[in-house]
């Protein structure tokens, strides 16, 4: 998988995992505003947080598994 799909479907995995006050995910995809996924006084900015997944992730043994 090309490094871009996955940070699109990384993406959209931290926009999917946003829940209310009582542990329910909501149904659809929270929405970003610029780089941010804001909800009440909390923002993410989705970029940096996939960027640090991928940083912590050794690539080359999910790519290059034997």
């Amino acid at each position: 998988m090309p490094i871009s799909k996955l940070k699109e479907k990384l993406t959209l995995n931290v926009r999917g995992a946003v829940t209310n006050y009582d542990g329910e995910e909501y149904p659809v995809f929270y929405p970003v505003v610029g780089a941010d996924m804001k909800f009440g006084t909390q923002s993410i900015d989705i970029e940096d947080f996939v960027n640090l997944v991928l940083k912590m992730v050794p690539l080359d043994e999910l790519y290059y598994k034997k």
